[in-house]
């Protein structure tokens, strides 16, 4: 299901700390004109289903390309609230998750409890680590939407039980991205829920198929179990009121060199209102199973391939080691691909509506673009090559976040309703 295929978070890169400050700009004064007739006042652009998002802009440590928004969650049905800043946004999965340090002392939220008042927990997988912890209840606010009674999870609460063997062991530890900084993760992708049917039924076993849910004692002793649809996190976009159909996230272009930070905007729904048509997007229908598509991509088709903003570079097949990697003794850019000179390359995304579209991109030297930029945190143009640890990374292009540089790019959510012909889910750019 979703979480097991989509979403690398914070590959070696992101993690390194870039430092640096920002500054502010000037204007100057002019005379004031002539008195004129008072036109007839415009009716102001509808903008409650707007959040500021952005990339670099005013957190330290400056992780690159690490995309971020802010969220207000409050006691449910209280004023009692809280503000998390440097909240990654993931169109690679579904779900709000929190770091408890991000919570202020004493910040309480209701536990989510079985019928034996026993604590659900979670331990949510995905490709570069896993978050574990308690699920609690809470009311969000991002704009002007309000998604009241939201289940979340709490991540890293030292006061919580310590991650299950089957948990510890089936990835790096979710401080890995996290604890560092990070204070949590808004997923917003096609799916209504985090696991979906896998995580609702049993294997031939009786043993739940997909084990991420548990139930914990109050000795904080943890069961793996089954989790009904309706009872497992959900996307929060789905429980507005209104603009509940998908997102829109637009950013502006950077130059080759990179920049120190972008701003740009998360605008919910699509089509609900003047400030989230499709125009002339080109609509691409994504697998309803685990909305992946297909892409080319050096003469070769990569079906498992997806949109992801919680990844922060493209993750490109790299056949025969087509572009080479930048030097091991370069602690910054391992990993990454530092070819001689800039490449010029482009993928080709298919829908399921048989329509396609091709991305271009550039490839650059990663080494040299953080030697000559130190302090900037934006690259539109910085790559590594899929894993070659599983079947599915080496099926899978990943458009990572400098896709999203310089694009408005649209995730529909399954069995929703938008203005395209198309039918959800699907992305649209």
């Amino acid at each position: 299901m979703l979480n097991q295929k989509i979403l690398a978070v914070f590959l070696s890169l992101s993690m390194m700390s870039l430092a640096g400050c920002g500054g502010g700009g000037g204007g100057s004064a002019t005379p004031a004109p002539a008195p004129t007739p008072t036109p007839t006042p415009t009716p102001p652009a509808v903008t409650n289903n707007v959040v500021p998002i952005s990339i670099g802009t005013g957190v330290s440590p400056r992780y690159i390309n690490s995309l971020y928004v802010t969220v207000k969650i409050c006691t449910p049905g209280t004023q009692n609230c809280t503000s998390i800043d440097r909240v990654l946004l993931d169109t690679g999965s579904t779900g709000l998750r929190i770091a408890a340090s991000a919570l202020p002392a004493g910040f309480g939220l209701p536990n989510k409890v079985d019928a034996n008042n026993q604590r659900y927990a979670q331990c949510f997988q995905f490709v570069g680590g896993n978050t574990w912890g308690g699920i609690k209840t809470a009311d969000l606010y991002m704009g002007g939407e309000a998604a009241q009674q939201l289940d979340l999870q709490v991540v890293d609460d030292s006061s919580f039980a310590s991650q299950p063997t089957a948990c510890s062991n089936s990835s790096a530890s979710s401080g890995n991205f996290l604890s560092a900084g990070v204070n949590g993760i808004l997923g917003i992708s096609s799916a209504i829920q985090d696991c979906g049917a896998s995580c609702s039924k049993t294997n031939s076993l009786g043993q739940p198929a997909n084990p991420l849910y548990y139930v914990c004692t109050s000795t904080q002793v943890c069961t793996s179990i089954t989790m009904p649809l309706a009872s497992q996190l959900q996307n929060p976009i789905t429980r507005f009121a209104s603009d509940n159909n998908g997102s829109v996230i637009t950013l502006p272009a950077v130059p080759a060199q990179g920049t120190y930070s972008v701003t740009g905007s998360l605008i919910f729904g699509i089509g609900t209102q003047s400030n989230n048509g499709l125009g002339n997007a080109t609509v691409l229908q994504v697998n309803p199973g685990d909305f992946t598509f297909s892409a080319d991509y050096n003469n070769a088709t990569y079906v498992d391939s997806y949109m992801d903003s919680g990844t922060n570079l493209y993750v490109i097949p790299n056949a025969n080691n087509a572009i080479p990697t930048c030097s091991d003794s370069d602690a910054k850019a391992k990993d990454l691909f530092c070819p001689t000179t800039s490449l010029d390359r482009s993928a080709t995304i298919f829908g399921q509506n048989n329509l396609f579209k091709v991305v271009p991109f550039s490839v650059a030297n990663a080494s040299s673009l953080f030697a000559q930029s130190p302090t900037f945190a934006v690259f539109n143009n910085i790559a590594t090559a899929s894993s070659k640890s599983t079947s599915l990374e080496t099926s899978s292009f990943v458009f990572g976040v400098p896709f999203f540089l310089g694009k408005t790019v649209f995730t529909a959510i399954e069995g929703k309703t938008t203005p395209s012909s198309t039918p959800t889910p699907y992305v649209a750019f």
